[in-house]
């Protein structure tokens, strides 16, 4: 059967090659691009590595919902859906001939997300006494567009004659929002309430952000906007890692997180908790849309979680002074949402030890979900204090079907 993934059209030598050839060359290719791109970013069946699920979500920074700059007139009642890609899973869309034109197939369950250029959106005004939380929601749309004059053959005529027609087959949104509507972008208000609720996430659409309205609100800052995107990696397993500096010369001990690699898309906020005289705490909260895992305490020693099924952490190495115990993570890693207090706590640069580089003031919003782990550092009972040391940590986790 034709028009598989891999498949290629075979134009024979003296063949006079028809236009369905050329489309279904087109599509064949287009096919076989998003075969191996479903294939890429599946993850692991719950309760068996060897069976895979593919999954919709998103690359990088791409949907991410944002409120607008300075320069870009803010603060405002604007919020800007970031350009870039995604990916929905609709198995059951895999129409033949679209829009009467054989050879022309999108026969693949998965559909590319494509924004071309940032989709500006005004929030709606919150006259009621109570905050609301509206959502912004994201379907994947196909279309035909670039309409232009061709000549078609008249078969009853046998000439050619000058007809309008689409040239190109699109997935691009760009221009394509709704407030409360049915656009492929869609901003959906929720109901205000002293204690407000998002919305449902209408059937077919994947919710890309939860927004607080507060009462009578005049402008949208990024601590009221939850990133709610499912983030798409290489094999569905997200991974941070980061340097950690110890001054073991000084009392309380001082623990500085100064370096720290992480996908796009991904923010790492590490605080730093002064202990006593024999060592300090680093929490790293690890923002990274919705996570999709359920964190389980168990293991010992630097393995915490469940293998890789719902998350973990691992020490990636150390070097630490001969009067420094091993870094230990204490306790399991914990998982939530911000409220309105927490998210402000967090964006302040004063709490952290990392240069802004890494984490800005505003990352997070309001109803973000977030995973922190604790790494404790310890001065080794009756050493002689000698520094600074240095630790390095790897923090990874993989989304749940």
């Amino acid at each position: 059967m034709a028009n598989q993934p891999f498949d290629r059209v075979v134009v024979n030598p003296r063949e006079r090659p028809l236009s369905v050839d050329f489309n279904r060359a087109f599509s064949e290719a287009d096919r076989s691009l998003r075969a191996l791109w479903t294939r890429l970013v599946e993850t692991q069946a719950a309760g068996d590595p060897f069976q895979a699920v593919p999954i919709s979500g998103f690359f990088g920074t791409g949907f991410r919902v944002r409120a607008s700059s300075v320069a870009e007139g803010g603060p405002n009642m604007n919020v800007r859906v970031s350009a870039g890609l995604g990916q929905q899973l609709l198995a059951a869309d895999s129409p033949s001939a679209i829009g009467g034109v054989v050879g022309l197939d999108d026969l693949e369950g998965l559909k590319p997300l494509v924004l071309s250029a940032d989709e500006v959106i005004t929030v709606p005004a919150n006259p009621d006494p109570n905050p609301r939380i509206d959502i912004v929601e994201v379907r994947a749309g196909r279309r035909t567009s670039d309409s232009q004059n061709r000549d078609l053959m008249d078969p009853a005529l046998g000439t050619f004659s000058a007809v309008l027609v689409n040239k190109t087959l699109t997935w691009d949104l760009a221009g394509r929002s709704t407030i409360n509507g049915a656009g492929e972008i869609n901003y959906k208000a929720g109901i205000p309430a002293a204690a407000p609720v998002s919305p449902a996430t209408t059937s077919g659409y994947l919710k890309v952000a939860e927004v607080y309205v507060a009462a009578a609100a005049v402008i949208v800052t990024q601590s009221v906007i939850a990133d709610r995107r499912r983030l798409a990696y290489s094999h569905n397993e997200g991974v941070i890692g980061c340097r950690i500096a110890i001054d073991v010369g000084v009392a309380p001990k001082l623990v500085t997180t100064d370096q720290i690699a992480a996908p796009v898309g991904v923010a790492v906020i590490p605080i730093t908790i002064v202990g006593s005289a024999s060592g300090s705490l680093v929490d790293l909260y690890v923002v990274a849309g919705t996570l999709g895992v359920t964190p389980t305490a168990g293991g010992t020693g630097t393995d915490v979680g469940n293998d890789g099924f719902a998350a973990q952490v691992r020490c990636l190495r150390q070097q630490v002074s001969a009067s420094l115990a091993t870094v230990v993570p204490v306790g399991p890693l914990v998982g939530g949402k911000l409220n309105v207090a927490q998210a402000a706590a967090l964006a302040d640069p004063l709490r952290t030890t990392v240069p802004q580089s890494f984490f800005g003031t505003g990352v997070v919003g309001a109803g973000q979900p977030y995973l922190v782990q604790t790494l404790q550092f310890v001065t080794s009972a009756g050493a002689a204090d000698a520094g600074p040391a240095t630790a390095y940590a790897q923090l990874s986790w993989r989304s749940l079907p």
